[in-house]
């Protein structure tokens, strides 16, 4: 099967998953996945609509799926280091944050772009680990990607505590 045709298959279920219908875009995906079980993308949403329901290692076990069958997909590795992180596991995360690196610095499209998400999952596992060191550079490379603005607040406020000049919220009665 080729990739359009893959692409085709999981469209259904993306479709359920931004309604937030993430049991019937389950359903969908292992529909998908019981005719092609290398669909990299059903693999990949399937772990995605694991992640929405808080389910992070069966969402790490679908993203490395997803790698298995396309190891350059790097929402894939981004999704796997995310999902890593919030189980628990964070030096494993960080391999897999390096990993995404990799994949981002050797497209050919404007690499200095893509990696933004790599460095900011390094960035919020170097902190889980408290090595603010490695947290900071990865939240300021994070920010030269120009990400938006909800996005560029929440790595500020990061720096800040990391820095240790975050500052208590005021009251404002």
């Amino acid at each position: 099967m080729d990739d359009a045709a893959r692409w085709d298959a999981v469209e259904e279920a993306i479709e359920l998953l931004r309604e937030g219908e993430f049991d019937a875009a389950q359903r969908a995906l292992d529909d998908v996945l019981k005719e092609d079980p290398q669909n990299q993308y059903a693999w990949y949403y399937t772990g995605t609509a694991q992640f929405e329901r808080g389910q992070f290692a069966e969402a790490a076990v679908a993203y490395r799926e997803a790698l298995r069958f396309a190891p350059k997909y790097l929402g894939a590795a981004i999704g796997l280091g995310h999902s890593l992180r919030l189980a628990g596991r964070p030096e494993e995360a960080i391999t897999a944050g390096m990993i995404a690196l990799d994949i981002a610095r050797t497209r050919e499209v404007d690499a200095t772009n893509n990696d933004t998400d790599a460095h900011w999952l390094l960035a919020l596992t170097y902190a889980q680990l408290n090595k603010p060191d490695l947290a900071i550079r990865h939240a300021e490379a994070f920010l030269l990607g120009n990400p938006e603005l909800e996005a560029q607040a929440e790595a500020k406020a990061l720096l800040d505590s990391l820095r240790g000049q975050a500052r208590p919220l005021k009251s404002v009665n």
